[in-house]
């Protein structure tokens, strides 16, 4: 349990923004002050000396008792097993002594590689701070400061939490369809050859949640192509065509558009996880090329068209209309605009 004095402390400086310092601050020697108000004890570590830069000389140092040297060195110099047990060992026994060499102990604690005396650090380091270790207080802060920004998860983050010092972290965000193109592979024509079952289902959330899984019925044909997708309803031989802007996610195999989602699946593919897809035959292919050539004729005849009979009836369209995408569709369209035009029509509608 975290002592109250200490949550008050961090709680403080983090409210007031105070510098946390990436380290605790050197530990080599402690001097005991009577304080001047009930007898506090106010301790205060010397950071003036600093350990040599060269680990040979960090390791002999620790070697011989000095406890900023071992605290370095587990922080930075990766030692051995060995070593790791000398340096906590010398970190310990200084810790009998004075409450700052604890804050050290505690600190070089939390460098162990595999997280195994997280709440022994957490410990030391908040009976380090109650009891006037100002330097295990701000490791204390370093630390909450590093949970709640999601950089560590580790142990000794739960118990800060709980303890209301650190923030709980933040749920990962969620991943966004953005606009994608359909890869070659899926450009093609597929024929739905069975229900995997609906436990399968994977139901695409574009704006709105669909609810359950669409119905798709055996035998009916999709063509996918890079902006829009052709569809024949079991032994019929009329094809639909509709415009759709192919939509995915980072590292999904999962190509959204409209209200389906189609992957490939091994050398086969499927619609909404559910029903596996074979590829069409050759005669099928032929069929939605003869269709979405002829439905291109159509709609290009029909934009012509319709923007003569705009521009006839005004001097400047301020915006041209947005055609449907399929032959039916645009044949509608061209004749909806002639209904409504007086006079003879202009060439391009003959």
């Amino acid at each position: 349990m975290i002592h109250r004095a200490v949550i008050l402390f961090v709680v403080l400086a983090l409210g007031c923004g105070a510098s946390v310092p990436r380290k605790a601050p050197a530990i080599v020697r402690a001097k005991i002050h009577t304080g001047p108000r009930r007898g506090v004890l106010e301790l205060v570590c010397n950071p003036d000396i600093e350990p040599s830069k060269d680990p040979a000389i960090r390791t002999s140092a620790c070697e011989a008792g000095d406890l900023y040297a071992c605290h370095r060195l587990l922080a930075e110099d990766h030692p051995t097993e060995a070593l790791t047990a000398t340096a906590l060992k010398t970190l310990e026994s200084g810790c009998k002594d004075v409450e700052c060499a604890c804050a050290l102990y505690g600190s070089a604690l939390t460098y162990d590689p595999r997280k195994r005396f997280d709440d022994r650090a957490l410990a030391i380091l908040d009976e380090a701070c109650a009891e006037g270790a100002l330097i295990a207080c701000d490791e204390i802060v370093l630390i909450a400061d590093l949970c709640s920004q999601r950089t560590q998860d580790r142990p000794m983050c739960e118990p800060l939490r709980e303890a209301g010092i650190a923030h709980p972290p933040d749920p990962p965000p969620k991943p966004e369809l953005v606009k994608a193109e359909l890869p070659e592979y899926l450009l093609d024509c597929f024929v739905v050859m069975r229900d995997l079952g609906a436990d399968k289902c994977e139901v695409p959330r574009l704006a709105l949640d669909r609810g359950a899984c669409p119905a798709r019925e055996l035998g009916a044909v999709y063509c996918f192509g890079p902006d829009r997708m052709l569809f024949r309803k079991p032994r019929s031989a009329e094809w639909r065509q509709v415009r759709t802007e192919w939509r995915g996610m980072s590292g999904d195999p999962r190509f959204v558009g409209l209200d389906l989602s189609v992957q490939l699946d091994g050398r086969e593919a499927l619609i909404d996880g559910r029903y596996r897809l074979l590829r069409a035959d050759e005669k099928t292919r032929a069929s939605a090329t003869w269709f979405l050539a002829f439905a291109l004729d159509v709609c290009v005849h029909a934009k012509r068209c319709v923007d003569a009979i705009d521009h006839a009836q005004a001097a400047e369209v301020v915006e041209e209309p947005e055609l449907p995408s399929d032959a039916a569709g645009c044949k509608q369209a061209e004749s909806n605009a002639k209904a409504g035009f007086r006079g003879e029509l202009p060439a391009a509608c003959k």
